[in-house]
């Protein structure tokens, strides 16, 4: 029998992300400089969701999805959730879940307000500068958490590169740090080479040789290939700047 699993995506909706588009300011805020949108990033959300559907061959969900349409349906789908709750001007997390049959769902939760600068920065900040202020990291204060190594590898799988429902390898590593939701602490997930993955709920970034490097991630997954996390939106992003 299949393992049943919906595919997911995490996408931020928000009214001040109107403000980006075609803000000289703000030529590097990519779907949301050249759409007057409120969801964050929904270009790569979608292609994020039918990369996904087209590994695992469920061609009624790529339909979905795919094109000019698919792209109305995602936005579709998050404004219907968002008029049922009434949150129509204030942001929320939307988890958008696509199931095989091409179905769509949306579930959402309130979410701290942030600035266009927060969600597409200028520039990468070096490690001792915050971003946005360019003031010393003791002079501000930024949310920090303590990070730690998991104790345990994970097999890398295409579980761990595509966002799905199916996430007891990062809550068993959450677990084996005594990790819970709220906590201000994060796992970073290791592969059975001893390379870092991906954090539990973040993509890490690190400061090495100057520059900011990331995880190696190929686009569609190989086995063997890069280190077996997930090709996130927010990564792709930084990649692309």
């Amino acid at each position: 029998m299949a393992e049943e699993f919906n595919i997911i995506s995490s996408i931020r909706y928000d009214p001040l992300l109107e403000a980006a588009y075609q803000n000289p300011d703000f030529p590097h805020a990519a779907w949301n400089s050249t759409h007057r949108s409120r969801h964050y990033m929904l270009d790569f959300h979608r292609d994020r969701l039918n990369r996904a559907a087209t590994h695992w061959v469920w061609n009624t969900a790529r339909d979905t999805i795919s094109g000019p349409g698919g792209l109305a349906n995602l936005a579709s789908i998050i404004d219907a959730a968002v008029q049922d709750v009434g949150a129509q001007d204030r942001a929320q997390a939307v988890r958008l879940e696509l199931l095989r049959d091409g179905s769509l769902k949306a579930v959402l939760r309130d979410v701290g307000p942030a600035t266009l600068e927060d969600l597409y920065p200028s520039e990468f900040a070096t490690p001792a500068l915050a971003p946005v202020t360019s003031a010393a990291l003791s002079e501000v204060a930024l949310p920090s958490f303590t990070v730690h190594l998991d104790t345990c590898a994970t097999e890398a799988s295409p579980f761990t590169h595509y966002k799905t429902t199916k996430r007891d390898m990062y809550n068993a590593a959450r677990g084996r740090l005594g990790i819970t939701a709220g906590d201000s602490a994060e796992v970073l997930i290791m592969n059975n080479r001893g390379e870092v993955m991906e954090g539990s709920i973040t993509t890490p970034f690190f400061w090495r040789g100057g520059r900011w490097v990331t995880p190696p991630i190929p686009t569609e997954y190989q086995d063997h290939l890069g280190a077996g996390g997930q090709d996130g939106t927010t990564r792709r992003w930084a990649l692309e700047q």
